[in-house]
């Protein structure tokens, strides 16, 4: 035997010793455990549940180690070297050599912190992962993955997941994917999808597949460390300060829009009230403007009969007018016997219009008067000049008020000084007087006169013609429509030779028959009296004429009246029905106004919550910006053991979750004899034969 297979011998012979030595004689337990690194591995069948559950753990060394580590294990596995490992009431022990040292343990009874589904649709129809192996058609396939709450939440709150999926180009076309990061790895489609601490996904894959088979969804799950810098925040500040501004403002303006809603409710209060004050009066206007319609039906009734008998006693009136204008021209006929010629006004074109008829019937009163003071004067003179007693002489005519006093004419011989005065009436006509005394119209009788008593210069009064009236000898001024001042006549008039007539009566004056001169003053004097009463109806005529011009105009009037109170009753019924829907209206509005002011009410309490609450807001978001960066930048989670609380020295955890692959079966392998197993003798006599070979 030569030293290189003496040498080789000899550490064969060390390992097989080794092996055969208890664990107990080679290592001594440690004071205290390294660190070690947690791998959990998941085997899920093609639809996602559980199927198996091993942890590796690993150690990095610097020399070798007496390593006790805790677990609830089914069973343990070395897998870095030959060494056995020690299992007693949860406790792992073992001494590992220097560099990296891994081991395998299978746990059972515990749950995963995620819950995987898988489903797949062929066509449109369910069908199992198995069962879709070699398969052709149109695949949907769908992920869900969502958190276990039977599991220990700090995995759920610390680990993201990162998911890959990959396809055979071959064997699958058309590959849609919305939510995936595709990539292409050879072959193959890799589908990548990544979930944040926390969240949950829901993922849909749709292909073409032909023969189909894929390799298990792979999920891994490690605590997520990023390498972020502290953003700068000055201008997220910004639209704080002035959402902080706002809030204040908006406070502020929520309690000046309670105030203002608070007077629009007042305000509302009143509304409605005097809506129903509106709708009241509405009515009552309705109410009136019925019975002012009633009324007015009535009114117009009466003034068609008033109408009527204006058109008849304009009819009746025509009659009188030409009696008044045929006495009137025997008036003037009668003047003009006496020596007297008045100057009428010019005809009109209507020659029986009452206001002209008037004017004549003034013009006449005048002359009568002046026709009726001469032949007084006269009188008198012839009886003087005759010497008839006292008892014979006419009796003087009661003396004229200043106003009804004519003017004499000039160098008038009857008028005493020259300028005329005071003459004698002629007898004043009364009930005793027979027929044919004065004032009857007829000539007086040869019967002597009754004297009046001795000295009274003057006959008795009962033989004195009537006394004008006050007001009777006037009448100068007209007072019908239409009527024009009157020119007074001259007092004495005209004889045929020229001269005035009181001239010619005084030159005639011895030789003049008392008697007729009496009967021609009578007469004037009757007349007189006539006239006035003619003009009196005269004036009630031109009265009526002007009443019945204004009362056509009234009629005119009354039927817009009429039409008016119809569009009144009208317009009061809309007015009702509208004020009726103006407090209907105004009642919802004050309804409205309420709710309205409550509003209002919650509106300044949430604006003074939001002032409250975003008072520090700025420093708020600093803090949350912060607890994100640092749940994002990792590292200030301690690991915490996945297998035992008792391992307390873990620097990382992290977990590896796969489902099984969708594959056809291989052929089957040939079967090889098992080598019968040796007895520890018979070991020894082939390693020393090999030694001596």
């Amino acid at each position: 035997m030569n030293s290189s297979s003496r040498s080789r011998a000899a550490a064969v012979l060390a390992a097989w010793l080794a092996l055969s030595l208890p664990l107990s004689v080679l290592a001594e337990e440690p004071a205290s455990p390294p660190p070690k690194e947690e791998v959990i591995y998941a085997n899920l069948a093609t639809d996602g549940s559980l199927q198996s559950l091993y942890v590796v753990n690993s150690y990095d060394l610097e020399e070798e180690t007496a390593i006790t580590d805790y677990g609830e294990y089914t069973q343990v596995k070395n897998l870095t070297t030959t060494q056995p490992l020690s299992v007693e009431d949860g406790a792992v022990s073992f001494t590992a050599p220097a560099g990296k040292f891994y081991y395998q343990g299978a746990l059972a009874g515990r749950e995963i912190p995620w819950l995987v589904e898988v489903t797949y649709r062929l066509d449109g129809q369910p069908i199992s992962g198995e069962e879709l192996a070699g398969a052709s058609g149109h695949l949907e396939m769908t992920l869900d993955l969502r958190q276990n709450p039977n599991a220990d939440p700090r995995y759920r709150e610390d680990f993201s997941l990162q998911t890959t999926i990959s396809l055979d180009s071959e064997r699958c076309r058309n590959i849609q994917a919305p939510q995936a990061t595709v990539a292409n790895a050879g072959g193959n489609k890799q589908l990548s999808y990544i979930l944040l601490a926390g969240d949950e996904g829901h993922f849909s894959i749709a292909a073409d597949v032909t023969n189909f088979e894929m390799d298990g969804i792979q999920i891994n799950a490690i605590p997520l460390t990023l390498t972020i810098d502290d953003p700068d925040t000055s201008e997220i500040k910004d639209r704080i300060y002035d959402l902080q501004d706002g809030a204040r403002q908006l406070d502020d303006g929520a309690q000046t829009l309670r105030d203002g809603v608070g007077q629009l409710q007042e305000g509302s209060a009143d509304l409605e009230e005097g809506a129903y004050d509106l709708w009241d009066g509405a009515r009552e206007l309705y109410r009136g403007s019925k019975e002012l319609s009633d009324g007015s039906q009535e009114l117009a009734e009466g003034a068609v009969s008033l109408r009527d008998g204006f058109q008849q006693l304009e009819a009746g009136g025509a009659s009188l007018k030409e009696g008044i204008a045929s006495f009137q021209g025997q008036v003037a006929a009668a003047l003009e016997d006496a020596g007297f010629s008045p100057v009428l006004p010019e005809t009109p074109e209507d020659p029986l219009s009452p206001a002209y008829l008037l004017q004549v019937g003034k013009v006449l009163d005048v002359a009568l008067r002046q026709a009726i003071d001469a032949l007084t004067g006269l009188s008198g003179q012839i009886s003087e000049g005759s010497g008839l007693t006292p008892a014979e002489q006419p009796a003087e005519e009661p003396a004229l008020s200043p106003e009804e006093e004519p003017a004499p004419a000039p160098g008038d011989p009857l008028a005493p000084d020259g300028t005329g005065g005071e003459t004698p009436l002629p007898p004043e006509e009364t009930g005793d007087t027979p027929a044919g005394q004065p004032g009857t119209g007829g000539p007086l009788p040869d019967e002597e006169v009754p004297s009046a008593p001795e000295g009274d210069g003057s006959s008795g009064q009962e033989n004195n013609p009537p006394a004008l009236e006050e007001g009777d000898a006037g009448g100068e001024e007209a007072s019908g429509p239409d009527s024009a001042p009157v020119e007074e006549p001259s007092s004495t008039g005209t004889a045929d030779g020229g001269e005035p007539v009181s001239q010619v009566l005084a030159a005639a004056a011895p030789e003049m028959d008392p008697a007729t001169l009496q009967a021609t003053l009578a007469t004037l004097v009757q007349l007189r009296q006539m006239n006035q009463l003619v003009n009196g109806q005269l004036e009630y005529l031109a009265g009526v004429e002007a009443l019945a011009g204004g009362f056509d105009q009234l009629y005119q009037g009354l039927d817009q009246l009429l039409g008016g109170i119809d569009e009144l009753t009208d317009g009061s019924s809309s007015l009702r029905s509208g004020a009726g829907d103006l407090y209907d209206g105004s009642v919802d509005l004050k309804e409205g106004t309420e709710d309205l002011y409550d509003g209002t009410v919650e509106l300044e309490d949430g604006t003074a919550q939001l002032k409250d609450e975003s008072a520090d807001m700025d420093g708020e978001v600093d803090d949350r910006i912060q607890e994100i960066l640092d749940e994002y930048r990792g590292g200030n989670s301690q690991p915490v053991s996945f297998v035992s609380p008792r391992n307390t020295q873990v620097e990382s955890v992290q977990f590896v979750l796969k489902t099984a692959e969708i594959s056809l079966p291989d052929d089957p392998a040939p079967v090889q004899e098992e080598e019968p197993s040796l007895t520890l003798w018979q070991r020894f006599l082939n390693l020393f034969s090999f030694l001596q070979n």
